[in-house]
């Protein structure tokens, strides 16, 4: 098993990095979060001087909570923001993680290429035929 995982990593270096990266995500969000907000200017002592987030803090003048922006400066400071956050992260990671599995299963001949799987038989189109 641990064989053909890394074949598949392998064969399929865009598929086991949107795999990898989905699975991040999901089972620990923290690991993403931190970075990106850090990044981005949310810092756990308030928003970074020149940062990004500084210059669109100066754009929208008073912030107001329950805001985007202040939930992302909260879940910085590890406030109420923390599980918004992470909850978002983990959700984009379950969305990355089956559209790449989904996407390589499909590749691989998990499915008929139509989609319709063959439920459908009386819809012959002359495929069959074709390639004897």
């Amino acid at each position: 098993m641990l064989v053909q995982a890394a074949q598949f990593a392998a064969n399929n270096r865009c598929a086991a990095l949107a795999l990898a990266s989905g699975a991040v995500f999901v089972a620990a969000p923290a690991l993403v979060a931190a970075p990106a907000l850090g990044a981005a200017g949310f810092v756990a002592s308030g928003i970074q001087a020149g940062s990004l987030a500084a210059s669109v803090q100066s754009g929208i003048g008073s912030v107001v909570a329950p805001s985007l922006f202040s939930t992302l400066q909260s879940a910085a400071m590890g406030g109420y923001g923390v599980p918004i956050v992470h909850g978002a992260l983990q959700a984009a990671g379950g969305l990355l993680f089956g559209s790449a599995g989904l996407t390589a299963w499909r590749s691989k001949g998990g499915a008929d290429e139509t989609g319709d799987d063959d439920e459908h038989p009386e819809k012959d189109d002359g495929k069959e035929a074709a390639k004897l």
